[in-house]
């Protein structure tokens, strides 16, 4: 019998995730019940306080799908969706690149206080 014929473990799992989400991807923009935020502080347990566009501060929780596949740190630029019944809560859906943010700020979405 042959042992460890096929792909897996840890690394490769890592080197997949990674892969998925790096390179150039498309620039997603905000849509209804969507806000640009900035990461304030990390809560842990994927949770983050983030200081949104509109002034408002809110507790934001990282979606299932991004979870332990991208990292997010103080200060980074994020997309969120609001929620309906929480005003104070938010999911975050989107982490933008140093890049991407630039954009954002040279199409006038995001203030300079943002970087």
């Amino acid at each position: 019998m042959v042992r460890n014929s096929g792909k897996g473990g840890k690394k490769h799992k890592r080197a997949a995730a990674k892969s998925q989400y790096s390179g150039t991807r498309e620039l997603l923009f905000k849509e209804d019940a969507q806000e640009y935020a900035q990461i304030k502080d990390p809560l842990g347990n994927c949770r983050f306080s983030c200081q949104c566009q509109d002034g408002k501060l809110r507790l934001g929780s990282v979606r299932g799908k991004m979870h332990k596949k991208i990292w997010i740190a103080r200060g980074d630029v994020v997309l969120v969706s609001l929620r309906e019944f929480q005003d104070d809560k938010c999911e975050i859906i989107q982490k933008y690149t140093g890049d991407q943010a630039k954009v954002l700020l040279k199409h006038n979405l995001i203030s300079e206080a943002f970087l």
